[in-house]
């Protein structure tokens, strides 16, 4: 059954060139106009005035004592022979005029009084006229208050009305030779204003930047309440999967897993786009085998706009899209062919997540190769060419070897509730929207892979990523045809193996922590299948995993093999009656599956289908 679910430093003013050759078919319009939430009213009453009146006894008609006079009148000290107001302790009136009108003491006690009052008026209107020389003098200080809500530095609404009408008038082209720099800009500046949307103008500008999302307006207050869920509540922490049928069998085998071996009943989301993407048959046996699991249709959710991100049977191109329109405030998205060997909630707790709000993986160690590298490093010092390459990545193997993949997007862990990762989430997808990707971002990289991390990247915002390269998990087997002197060893694998941080334990008992510096392993690419075509199993029967080590494509045999590598024992981290535990568990599903869907291919057809 399917349901649906309906900025503070300073910024930079510099605005990069925009290729004005471009052709007018490039430009991304399509945006639609929306109603501007209406301004907060904030007005209060004062209340009304009390009087409290107060006996006066005739014990207070002595001499010099305090009398009570009229407030509505004022004694005259110009004129003493003046009518007075009468007092309401009648018996000491002559004495009391008396007293404050023919005593030096008394008449002084008046005057006093008078400059008292006159001082009270005096020091308010001081301050008031302090503030009026301060808006007018000194207004590069002025907080303004707009809409309810203080605005540091009053000229960022001036400035937001050329910003807009800039982001309006000069939209990015899928061709641009610094676009991907110019769109980290403005999402960086993005970021700096939605600490402010009430400011006028903020929605049109949203509009302007973020096109193919018509209702950016209505996600932006969707993202705003999620911020204000507490992790501890439920529902907060979550999985998003896109998956359509041929991923199907996978996916039951992924929740499965997550269900019978983890024990973790975390909520998991199945995205589709389109009823022929995921047929009702998939998704009736999955919400109705599993637990807390919800498939969402994000062509009938009617958030994008179809004909800009054109996401018809385009697979992982959905990825981005379904990270914006879940609920979850932190996320993990996963790709169905993923085995994880670590607890979900684990992903959640890697110190680099909790400081920068993303945990990304690496992909294999690969230098470029056929030409390649000269396309991906022009783009990317077009894109970097003034502001140059972060601290992480000019450290990176990725930059100082140019090698030709930097992410592995099987698995990506994001806190939504951070004002940077909700931006770059945005030019994540942007970069996957259809005119971009087929003229752009497909042509450079392998698919979603790399859009994740050069959405951070671009925008200057912070990221993290697991330091250790992937790695290979699998059988080292005899290499046939080795000459004299080569190795007899061959480790190829189909199983990228990515890992989660040191992992402190005492494990010889001695009362001494020993930290594994090479972390441990957390999960692999490629599903639980021994995907070789002229393998018998059905399922892998790893011996070995690596630690570090290079990795090579073979062209001729159209594998990957990892070469002058570290060996790893399994047996450290009990790896192997873990994935025989897996395993187990991964039959089961598929047996399942297939009974319920007899028609379905066997899960290493389908594997072997997509090679």
């Amino acid at each position: 059954m399917t349901e649906t679910a309906a900025p503070g430093g300073r910024f930079r003013g510099r605005i990069l060139d925009y290729d004005a050759n471009s052709s007018t078919e490039d430009v991304l319009t399509g945006s639609r106009p929306a109603v501007p939430a209406r301004a907060a009213s904030y007005t209060q009453e004062h209340p009304p005035p009390r009087y409290v009146e107060h006996p006066i006894s005739a014990a207070s008609s002595s001499p010099g004592s305090p009398v009570l006079y009229d407030s509505n009148s004022k004694p005259s000290l110009f004129n003493a022979g003046q009518s007075l107001p009468s007092f309401s302790n009648s018996g000491a009136k002559s004495s009391s005029l008396n007293y404050y009108l023919y005593t030096r003491k008394g008449r002084r006690g008046l005057v006093s009084q008078a400059k008292l009052l006159s001082f009270k008026v005096l020091v308010p209107l001081a301050f008031f006229v302090l503030g009026l020389i301060k808006i007018f003098v000194f207004p590069s200080t002025l907080e303004h208050n707009v809409s309810g809500e203080v605005a540091k530095h009053a000229h960022e609404a001036v400035f937001l009305n050329s910003w807009t009408e800039h982001v309006r008038t000069h939209p990015v082209r899928a061709r641009d030779k610094s676009g991907f720099a110019e769109m980290g800009l403005r999402t960086e500046m993005y970021a700096h204003l939605l600490k402010y949307p009430t400011l006028p103008g903020f929605d049109q500008m949203e509009r302007a930047l973020w096109p193919f999302v018509p209702g950016i307006n209505q996600l932006r207050r969707w993202w705003v309440e999620t911020t204000r869920v507490k992790d501890t509540e439920e529902n907060s922490k979550g999985i998003v999967m896109s998956l359509g049928k041929k991923g199907a069998v996978f996916a039951s085998q992924f929740i499965q897993i997550i269900r019978e071996r983890h024990r973790n009943d975390i909520p998991i989301e199945l995205y589709y786009y389109g009823e022929n993407d995921l047929p009702a048959k998939y998704r009736n046996y999955l919400t109705s085998t599993y637990k807390h699991v919800r498939c969402i249709d994000l062509e009938a959710l009617g958030l994008f706009d179809a004909d800009l991100v054109q996401l018809e049977r385009q697979g992982f191109a959905i990825k981005p899209f379904a990270l914006l329109a879940t609920n979850f405030t932190e996320v993990m998205l996963a790709d169905a062919d993923a085995i994880l060997l670590e607890d979900p909630d684990n992903f959640f707790q890697e110190p680099g997540y909790l400081d920068t709000g993303t945990l990304f993986f690496h992909d294999r160690d690969h230098n470029r190769a056929g030409g390649i590298e000269e396309i991906i490093q022009d783009f990317m010092h077009n894109q970097l060419s003034l502001r140059g390459p972060s601290p992480r990545l000019e450290q990176s193997a990725f930059w100082r070897k140019k090698g030709i993949f930097e992410q592995e997007s099987g698995v990506v862990v994001v806190d939504k509730r951070r004002i940077e990762t909700f931006a770059a989430l945005l030019f994540t997808a942007w970069q996957n929207m259809g005119e971009i990707r087929k003229k752009t971002t497909y042509r450079i990289w392998w698919g979603d892979k790399e859009t994740f991390w050069l959405a951070f990247e671009f925008s200057n915002f912070p990221y993290y990523f697991v330091p250790k390269y992937a790695q290979a998990i699998g059988s080292i087997r005899q290499r046939e045809g080795a000459t004299e002197g080569e190795t007899t060893e061959e480790f190829c694998s189909e199983h990228p193996l990515h890992f989660l941080g040191a992992d402190p334990e005492d494990r010889d008992g001695d009362g001494l922590n020993e930290i594994n510096t090479h972390g441990r392993p957390a999960w692999f690419n490629g599903g639980i299948l021994d995907s070789k075509p002229d393998s018998d199993t059905l399922y892998i029967e790893p011996n070995a995993f690596t630690h570090e080590g290079a990795w090579e494509f073979l062209f001729d045999t159209e594998r990957w093999c990892i070469r002058n590598y570290t060996r790893g024992k399994l047996e450290d981290f009990d790896l192997v009656p873990r994935i025989e535990a897996i395993k187990e568990v991964a039959r089961k599903a598929e047996d399942n599956f297939r009974a319920k869907i007899p028609k379905v291919t066997t899960v290493k057809e389908a594997v072997l289908e997509d090679q």
